[in-house]
């Protein structure tokens, strides 16, 4: 008889699923002590206002470009993710695991060309 206890998990994705590209976090801790991570992507302003001239031949040749209002870069945040101490410890394990796994790769010099 077996007494091992087996459970699958199976992972489909959401019809909203999407990977985010994110420069960096910011995050709080909640008031029941969760913790927030707001995942944000950096990037500059965008320009005001450009101008572009028509050519004889069809082609657009840039002729100026109102900058943007201010001199600052913009965190754009398309999500956050919250989560209980206990899953941000597991999360945390597991990002260096999988840090750990690049540097290995990523350090590793094949012997010829054929890896």
């Amino acid at each position: 008889m077996n007494d091992q206890k087996k459970i699958e998990f199976e992972y489909r994705l959401s019809t909203e699923y999407k990977i985010y590209s994110v420069s960096g976090f910011q995050g709080t801790l909640t008031p029941t002590g969760d913790l927030v991570i707001n995942c944000y992507k950096e990037r500059h302003p965008l320009p005001e206002k450009e101008s572009f001239e028509i050519m004889e031949n069809g082609q657009l040749q840039f002729v100026s470009r109102e900058p943007a209002a201010s001199n600052s870069i913009i965190r754009e945040v398309p999500f956050a993710i919250s989560i209980n101490p206990l899953q941000a410890r597991a999360f945390a394990k597991w990002l260096n695991a999988k840090a750990d796994e690049f540097e290995q790769r990523a350090t590793r010099v094949p012997d010829d060309l054929n890896g």
